[in-house]
């Protein structure tokens, strides 16, 4: 019999079978401190665009499904497009042509 054994990465949810993978809490712990500290980076540049764009922070905005967007792997600037389109559209008819910088 062979000593073959399997690589498996210890970040990857899909075992080679295609199988969830059950993380042990302290693995869940770790990727949850990643992502967050991933997610607060990425959100302080999306408040940056939003304050020097609209003057004001995205919290101070209307609601927008900023994880989603990051999740998705979004630009910042991506990001605040889809938030335009998706949650803001009906909100304030300013803020595209703050957003684009034209007078239209």
């Amino acid at each position: 019999m062979s000593d073959f054994k399997i690589h498996r990465y210890k970040s990857d949810p899909i075992d080679i079978y295609g199988n969830y993978k059950e993380f042990t809490a302290r693995e869940e712990k770790q990727m949850k401190v990643v992502n967050d500290t991933k997610f607060n980076s990425w959100k302080r540049e999306v408040d940056q665009l939003c304050v020097a764009h609209f003057g004001l922070s995205s919290d101070d905005l209307p609601d927008a499904p900023w994880r989603d967007y990051h999740e998705d792997e979004q630009s910042p600037g991506e990001a605040i497009s889809c938030a335009l389109d998706d949650a803001w559209y009906d909100e304030y008819e300013e803020m595209e042509a703050l957003w684009y910088g034209s007078t239209a």
